[in-house]
């Protein structure tokens, strides 16, 4: 069967699927097929940041919305961009197991054009609070955050799923985590910083 040139056009833009997910390796390819698909699912420079550094280690395995994994790993952290959640789309869905228990993490990525004003932030917060009843845990990183210091915000988010393995309740990691110390340490350095003076009390941080 001949295919149309708007099929053929569908197969090269269409997002590649991972049977058994988009892993992470030291090599140049796998960082290159990493960041083409991410160029291609994700919406803005920032969320391709996120990505790129949240997916930079081993643990993670990205899949397409439409190729999500039925079981997985105890040690594996399941990312997946651009989700539906009806009647949302999640930037990035974050699944874990707890005891067997799975584990519902969004990470939205709020660029000032649209997360800014009042009204778009009230939505913002109705938004969460939905998703919270669907057992959604929501982790919001600003624009600024994101593109001066997406390592930094990824680490953050590593080590706080290492924080919910070990017990410790999100009201707990949340006041363990103020973001405003990004903020104080400048987020040109964010990351650097972040790496050099992680919180104690936690496990090493890819553990």
């Amino acid at each position: 069967m001949i295919k149309s040139v708007a099929e053929m056009a569908d197969e090269i833009l269409m997002p590649e699927p991972y049977p058994i997910g988009l892993g992470c390796d030291d090599s140049l390819a796998n960082r290159s097929k990493r960041s083409d698909f991410f160029a291609r699912v994700c919406e803005s420079p920032i969320e391709h940041k996120f990505a790129m550094a949240f997916t930079d280690h081993t643990r993670v395995k990205t899949f397409a919305p439409d190729n999500i994994p039925d079981d997985f790993h105890q040690h594996t952290v399941v990312l997946i961009p651009q989700l539906p959640v009806d009647p949302f789309r999640l930037d990035f869905a974050i699944i874990f197991k707890v005891e067997g228990r799975i584990v519902k993490w969004a990470v939205e990525c709020d660029g000032k054009q649209w997360h800014s004003s009042y009204r778009q932030v009230r939505r913002d917060l109705k938004r969460d609070r939905l998703l919270g009843i669907r057992d959604w845990r929501v982790l919001r990183f600003t624009g600024v955050e994101l593109f001066h210091g997406a390592g930094a915000m990824a680490d953050r988010v590593h080590l706080e799923i290492n924080a919910f393995k070990q017990g410790i309740d999100e009201e707990s990691i949340d006041a363990e985590f103020d973001p405003q110390q990004f903020i104080d340490a400048g987020l040109n350095d964010a990351a650097e910083w972040y790496r050099e003076t992680r919180p104690g009390g936690f496990t090493e941080m890819y553990a």
